[in-house]
């Protein structure tokens, strides 16, 4: 989380006179102060705790209405997007998460089927060959559930604030002269995030004649 809005966050609290529409309203002074101090030292204490918190919970539990800075997005990272009839290719799904704060809870990844391809996922798999070399994959924290239409991708394993996991998964081309749309979907609400405009990728693959 960003200590600016941190502070911005914990200023405004209704739990400081800060974040009160009566702050500015004291008719006493000496009494005005004092409530002034006492807040400022809760402004400090919360921040700290904080801080201090390596689960960067605390803040957002101190506070009402603090919602956690949570945003998932994806993204392809592809070996190639054009196929002869029998290749095998290494595709990456990228599940990264763009807010401050670390996911929480399960997170829903659906990918589409692709028409003319197959798609295999090995849990096991720890590296795959993009256009860009080798990258590593997180599947080990990933497991694929078949549904109708497509693959569903899930996991409860935590993705940092501005961290990513990714998904490394094998396209067969098994017809010829084909052009088809790979795409994938976040599960709204996954990992605790509210944004839901920017949750889905689609690459077109193709197969020659």
């Amino acid at each position: 989380m960003d200590i600016k809005k941190t502070f911005i966050k914990v200023f405004n609290s209704k739990d400081t006179i800060f974040g009160r529409s009566d702050a500015r309203e004291s008719k006493s002074i000496s009494g005005g102060l004092a409530n002034y101090n006492k807040s400022f030292i809760s402004l400090v204490s919360k921040a700290l705790e904080y801080l201090g918190n390596t689960e960067g919970n605390s803040l957002c539990d101190a506070i009402k209405n603090c919602t956690p800075d949570i945003d998932i997005i994806t993204s392809f990272e592809l070996q190639n997007n054009t196929y002869n009839l029998g290749d095998f290719k290494d595709q990456v799904l990228r599940i990264r998460n763009i807010g401050d704060d670390p996911t929480k809870g399960l997170i829903t990844v659906f990918m589409s089927d692709i028409a003319g391809f197959t798609i295999t996922f090995d849990q096991t798999q720890t590296t795959a060959s993009v256009v860009l070399g080798s990258k590593d994959v997180n599947n080990n924290d990933w497991i694929a559930i078949p549904m109708v239409g497509g693959i569903a991708y899930q996991s409860i394993v935590s993705i940092p604030g501005n961290g990513e996991s990714k998904i490394g998964i094998i396209t067969e081309a098994t017809q010829a002269g084909v052009s088809s749309t790979m795409e994938i979907i976040i599960q709204n609400g996954s990992g605790g995030e509210t944004n839901y405009t920017n949750n889905s990728d689609t690459k077109l693959l193709s197969v020659s004649a």
